[in-house]
């Protein structure tokens, strides 16, 4: 699956050796950019009965509408049976504070990564091993 749009991009992909979706934000998140990756991921996660990795790449999202972040947690809530672990790459202090906020009702592990590059590293390094 491979979704472009003006300020989102959704693919699946595999990271740390498991089914994943990528989501990177582009510029400014409205509700409706989050509308098309809520659905993106809904219909992943009623493919099978595996679980996924969310992966979030905001390095380069400058900002969001509120009613956007609502319905991101509540996406992920709802489907919180198919999901493996959230993972939020950010280079903003607050974007990563937020979301680790809003996503502590989900009872998936949430890691945090700086950069894309932080984590490629540690991904070839577990596929090493």
């Amino acid at each position: 699956m491979n979704i472009t749009s003006e300020n989102i991009d959704v693919r699946s992909d595999h990271y740390y050796g498991t089914s994943s979706i990528f989501f990177k934000i582009k510029g400014y998140l409205s509700t409706y950019s989050c509308g098309i990756a809520a659905k993106a991921w809904k219909d992943k996660a009623s493919e099978n009965h595996e679980k996924h990795l969310l992966v979030l790449d905001l390095t380069k999202m400058v900002g969001h509408e509120s009613s956007s972040r609502q319905l991101l947690a509540n996406t992920i809530a709802s489907t919180s049976r198919r999901v493996k672990a959230v993972v939020i790459i950010s280079d903003s202090l607050l974007h990563r504070l937020y979301l680790r906020l809003l996503l502590r009702s989900v009872s998936s592990p949430v890691i945090i990564h700086k950069s894309e590059n932080q984590l490629s590293v540690i991904r070839a390094q577990l596929m090493a091993s």
